[in-house]
């Protein structure tokens, strides 16, 4: 569950709002900086070809901090590289929580929440870049260099990961990706058709090492997954994002597993060896999650409407709710203009 009393910080804002002190790093993408809370590091940014963006990041949190990022890209796909990591961090996003982050691996994911929030320590190095593609780009990828797989293996692969089935998979990576990532952001050639075509050549070289990866192992995220076959976790897929696009709608549960061929009672535990709660402290979680958001970003709601079109008949009940999630309350909260 994320933490609300931790700073926040937007790499949103920091990309509008320059920090402290910025300088321009010898590579032409990134700067070096020091800042309240995050210390001092390093922050890059590119548009290696179209369709794909690239962030990296690394910082020595004076305290316990979340970078926040606001995914505004959907059917987008991320790679998330952590190069180093050497203090307790974890990655959340809206109401589920993906992982313990460790030094070396991949976290690879389809964009399809609203934020992500990567917890980091106070006094602890972290480092990372992540891979954003959209899916035109990625399926074009996927297609031109995975040709010469067995298709029975392809297609398994792509049901079970390449497609919004699961949310991603999370695998190790070697030295020569990290390295690959550094040359990308440490391009000194000129802009113009030699850079264009180098930067084009490393994004192909980094997504071939990801899908031999990817291919070469089972296409689960968790030992979970792997209780359960695909026709489950299809089922289990539908029932979630009923509940995603009927958020605030009273649960139907005939009507929910109407269309499974799964048992009611086994679908049930099923959700819950998933994602880790049951379908109706999900449907809360998710609400809780998508009011948070909306408190902090619409400066123009008021708690007792949010309290209302959440299904709470007062705003003490809605505000007692709001403080079991997130141990804070509403009125806590610091709205952003």
């Amino acid at each position: 569950m994320m933490n609300i009393t931790e700073e926040h910080i937007f790499i949103e804002d920091l990309l509008k709002h320059p920090f402290h002190e910025w300088k321009q790093d010898e590579a032409t993408a990134t700067f070096r900086y020091q800042a309240p809370i995050l210390g001092k590091g390093t922050i890059g940014f590119c548009n290696p070809l179209e369709g794909v963006r690239l962030f990296y990041m690394n910082c020595t949190p004076t305290e316990h901090a979340a970078i926040v990022h606001k995914h505004a890209v959907e059917e987008e796909i991320s790679l998330n590289y952590y190069i180093h990591v050497d203090k307790k961090a974890s990655v959340h996003a809206d109401v589920q929580v993906y992982q313990k982050l460790q030094k070396g691996y991949i976290m690879a994911e389809h964009a399809d929440f609203k934020r992500k929030w990567i917890q980091l320590e106070a006094g602890g190095r972290y480092e990372w870049v992540t891979l954003f593609i959209d899916k035109h780009t990625y399926a074009e990828h996927f297609s031109e260099l995975c040709k010469g797989y067995n298709p029975e293996k392809l297609a398994r692969c792509q049901q079970a990961f390449f497609t919004q089935q699961t949310h991603g998979q999370i695998m190790q990576f070697d030295c020569r990706e990290e390295h690959i990532l550094r040359e990308l952001f440490r391009c000194t050639l000129p802009e113009g058709a030699l850079r264009n075509r180098y930067l084009q050549l490393k994004v192909s070289e980094l997504l071939i090492q990801f899908f031999h990866r990817a291919m070469a192992q089972e296409p689960v995220n968790s030992p979970r997954v792997g209780l359960l076959s695909l026709v489950e976790r299809d089922e289990l897929d539908r029932i979630k994002r009923h509940i995603d696009t009927h958020l605030y709608e009273t649960l139907d549960y005939d009507q929910l597993f109407a269309s499974c061929h799964t048992t009611g009672h086994k679908i049930k535990a099923n959700f819950k060896l998933l994602y880790g709660v049951s379908i109706g402290r999900y449907q809360q979680k998710k609400r809780m999650s998508e009011t948070l958001d909306r408190l902090m970003g619409e400066h123009d709601v008021s708690i007792k409407e949010l309290a209302y079109e959440s299904g709470y008949s007062t705003v003490q009940a809605f505000s007692r709710a709001f403080y079991n999630e997130f141990s804070i309350r509403p009125s806590m909260i610091k709205r952003r203009e």
